[in-house]
């Protein structure tokens, strides 16, 4: 019983004690080469003001923030997981065909400012204060408008 006490303090002891590395700055070429390759086709006109690898537990995962406040997080293998373009919007190349045929076609005068991914569902954030949905098979499956003063 001690030795199991002993080696769970000794794990709860070296989680807390990497809380130190779990960010830290990188250069740019130290990314994945798929986020290096989206940054440099589809942001090549914003400056990188920094790039952050973050570490928890067995997984990692990258920060890029632009000099305009835009920001991309990546996953471990430079795939993004979110785009945030408070300025232009994200750029349409990137978003998943189901994601852009329904906007096109709903919210035609939107842009999407933001969007989220994960392995269940993406969420987008409309210029015109919508928020949409969509399950992992592109079916929206909610929708929620952010109006001004709530």
């Amino acid at each position: 019983m001690k030795k199991w006490t002993f080696a769970l303090l000794l794990l709860l002891g070296t989680g807390t004690g990497c809380k130190a590395d779990n960010e830290r700055p990188i250069d740019i070429s130290q990314l994945p080469q798929a986020a290096q390759t989206l940054i440099s086709t589809h942001f090549k006109s914003q400056k990188v003001m920094l790039v952050v690898k973050e570490t928890e537990g067995f997984s990692k995962g990258y920060d890029v923030i632009f000099e305009n406040g835009d920001k991309i997080e990546f996953d471990r293998s430079g795939n993004w997981e979110e785009v945030d373009c408070n300025t232009a919007g994200v750029p349409t190349a990137i978003l998943p065909a189901v994601v852009k045929q329904f906007v096109a076609a709903k919210h035609k005068d939107a842009k999407v400012m933001k969007i989220s991914k994960d392995r269940n569902s993406t969420e987008v954030e409309l210029s015109n204060g919508w928020e949409l949905e969509f399950d992992k098979n592109g079916k929206l499956i909610d929708a929620d408008r952010d109006m001004p003063g709530d």
